[in-house]
């Protein structure tokens, strides 16, 4: 059993959407920061010149506010390649809800989405860097497809930041999948998220992780403690979501910090 230790309080996501005062007929005025960002994010993205709105979205990206966001979202509509990777990048990392409805929204709906596997890719990773239970099934069906390394790595890997059972069972099930592309290509992907979802390390072999599954899946509770990666591990964690590392021994890494109970 690989060492634990306690996790954070889960983030809380502040209010959705302008308050009301009153009777709920006078709206709060909105910052003037929040102001200034949705008045030129409108501007930009009507002049659909790709280098003026991937910088406004960049200067503008920090600003965590549900007008911003719906900025940002509409941005997903643009043809320009550029504009749709740096879309997706700020709504990754807002930490909202909204930012993330409008990720879910984007991979469900955008029937272009399928045509360019790079984009597929950054927005299942983006989805997955929330750790929210509600989108499990966006990385189990079907498991393997698009036939695209990339993509069934973001998927494996999504399912190691949600902290649900369901989660476990899914993972041990897609080791289970054989085709085009077979569970024994994804042994170090399954491996990090089964131990950071369950403590327990039995490496890259999954035949070990299935005899342990097959004795501890009915009595299996997600450990409340996240486990202490340490070395390579903990490297690939965080750098694969774009997390810091720890700079001593004292410090508790941002992967112990993030994800959903």
């Amino acid at each position: 059993m690989l060492s634990l230790i306690l996790s954070a309080a889960i983030f809380l996501t502040p209010p959705l959407g302008p308050q009301v005062q009153g009777d709920g007929t006078d709206e709060v005025p909105l910052p003037p920061a929040v102001e200034k960002a949705i008045t030129e994010l409108d501007s930009v993205l009507e002049t659909r010149i790709e280098g003026a709105i991937v910088s406004a979205l960049i200067r503008h990206g920090e600003l965590v506010h549900p007008a911003v966001i719906e900025r940002v979202a509409a941005a997903l509509k643009n043809r320009k390649s550029g504009v749709r990777k740096t879309a997706i990048s700020v709504l990754r990392f807002m930490d909202h809800e909204e930012a993330l409805a409008a990720l879910v929204k984007f991979c469900k709906e955008d029937k272009r989405l399928h045509l360019n596997l790079d984009i597929l890719e950054r927005t299942v990773r983006a989805i997955g860097q929330y750790g929210e239970p509600s989108t499990r099934m966006l990385f189990v069906e079907p498991p393997f497809e698009p036939s695209n390394e990339h993509i069934i790595r973001a998927r494996i890997r999504s399912l190691g930041r949600i902290r649900t059972k369901e989660a476990v069972v899914d993972l041990m099930e897609m080791t289970e999948v054989d085709g085009e592309w077979k569970a024994l290509d994804f042994t170090a992907d399954f491996r990090l998220s089964l131990m950071m979802l369950t403590g327990e390390d039995f490496g890259i072999s999954l035949g070990e992780w299935q005899r342990w599954w097959n004795k501890a899946k009915t009595e299996f509770k997600v450990p409340e403690e996240l486990p202490k990666l340490e070395g390579i591990d903990l490297i690939e964690w965080c750098n694969y979501w774009e997390l810091p590392l720890p700079v001593n021994d004292k410090e508790e890494p941002e992967h112990r910090r993030r994800g959903k109970n």
